[in-house]
């Protein structure tokens, strides 16, 4: 286990408007006191760190393009040199170009971002490489009737990792046929295929997916719902086909116009690649590192979400659930089950104070002797805005 403790995080907020797009700047420092930073059975005495962390973001929203940058580069130095001094960074970048708004779209995005080498390995700085995905091409729509339309998207992919050899491209290709059955009630019939080709073969197996999938959209007055079910089917040369099954159950109540209550159910067939899709923006601290493997998994997850918003700030809870279920890898088989909780106070003249904890715990249900991990973090953070455009934050954690 891991325990860390922000002693002081100054961070400068600067935010300018450029000609065609919002242009915000940052600037941050940590100092970080960590107990047994590499998790070894006998710790060392207690690492400092201190971090000096940039940050670029840019917003634009026109006639004819929606794109968002956000973008992170730190330095990381030790005091102690339990770990060895390094320099990161991370970007997460997508631009929407309306070549024909309502008819023809291009998409292009770019992230990088860290994952672990050794996925049987805890999080700890040895264990980190840089990867990069990136994702582009259209998107297209055709108008049937009234109520009936059909999308069209397609997209060539190209996933890079540093360390392990697991480098692949991918051809990817889906159409939905959407269809408002009332006013309340929407379907649709979707089919996504995809080619998978790794640039080492020998040592990773690449693959054809196809998934079949019906959906249905519900909304009337407070209460929402979102249903999917269908089947995803792997083929390669090596092994007999694989077909899985996927669901997804998504209820919501919008209890009043600031609070409403989230539970949903899914079930899904994926892989590491896949996974980068969803990587956030820097600057979740909540953000599980991702384990590197070129295995397929099946990941089965629940959670329920509360969010409260009022006029002195927002309340949010997270339970969540989730096993990965790997096809070949049965060494990484574990479950994952936490909660986080945040509360945000505007406490007036331009101040705010941040109250936030997370605990997970994961659980490797196949390795011998059993191995749990436990990941706490608590977090308390305070922002007074000088001006409109210049903030000043401190932040314990």
């Amino acid at each position: 286990m891991i325990r860390r403790k922000v002693l002081c995080n100054m961070l400068l907020l600067y935010a300018a408007t450029a000609a065609a797009a919002d242009v915000h700047y940052s600037a941050a420092t940590t100092l970080m006191q960590a107990s047994n930073l590499n998790h070894l059975p006998t710790p060392n005495e207690n690492e400092v760190s201190q971090t000096v962390r940039g940050t670029v973001a840019i917003v634009e929203n026109s006639s004819n393009l929606l794109a968002n940058l956000n973008s992170t580069v730190e330095a990381i130095r030790y005091s102690t040199n339990q770990a060895a001094d390094s320099s990161t960074g991370q970007l997460v970048a997508n631009a929407l170009w309306y070549v024909r708004p309502g008819q023809l779209e291009w998409f292009v995005s770019n992230i990088y971002t860290q994952t672990a080498i050794n996925s049987l390995i805890s999080d700890i700085p040895a264990n980190r490489q840089n990867v990069n995905a990136f994702s582009t091409g259209p998107n297209y729509y055709i108008r049937i009737n009234r109520r009936t339309h059909l999308e069209l998207e397609g997209r060539v992919e190209d996933y890079s990792y540093d360390s392990v050899d697991t480098d692949n491209n991918r051809m990817f290709a889906a159409s939905r046929l959407q269809m408002a059955m009332t006013p309340s009630v929407n379907t649709n019939v979707n089919y996504e295929s995809a080619h998978v080709k790794y640039d080492n073969q020998i040592l990773n197996t690449s693959f054809d997916r196809n998934d079949v999938f019906l959906g249905l959209q519900y909304l009337r007055g407070v209460n929402s719902a979102e249903l999917q079910s269908g089947y995803t089917r792997i083929q390669n040369d090596n092994v007999a086909d694989v077909t899985e099954s996927r669901y997804l159950i998504a209820l919501q109540n919008q209890r009043t116009r600031n609070r409403s209550v989230r539970a949903e159910y899914r079930r899904n067939l994926s892989d590491t690649s896949s996974d980068l899709r969803y990587v956030t923006a820097p600057g979740n601290t909540t953000q599980t590192l991702l384990a590197t493997s070129a295995a397929l998994y099946v990941r089965t997850s629940t959670s329920v979400n509360f969010t409260n918003e009022l006029s002195t700030g927002v309340f949010i809870v997270n339970a969540r659930k989730s096993e990965l279920d790997y096809l070949t890898a049965d060494t990484l088989d574990q479950t994952e089950k936490g909660a986080s909780i945040t509360n945000l106070w505007n406490l007036g003249g331009g101040s705010s104070m941040t109250i936030n904890g997370s605990y997970i715990e994961t659980s490797y249900i196949n390795l011998a002797p059993l191995r749990i991990n436990d990941d706490y973090l608590y977090g308390m953070a305070y922002a007074y805005r000088f001006k409109r455009n210049i903030s000043l934050g401190l932040r314990a954690e």
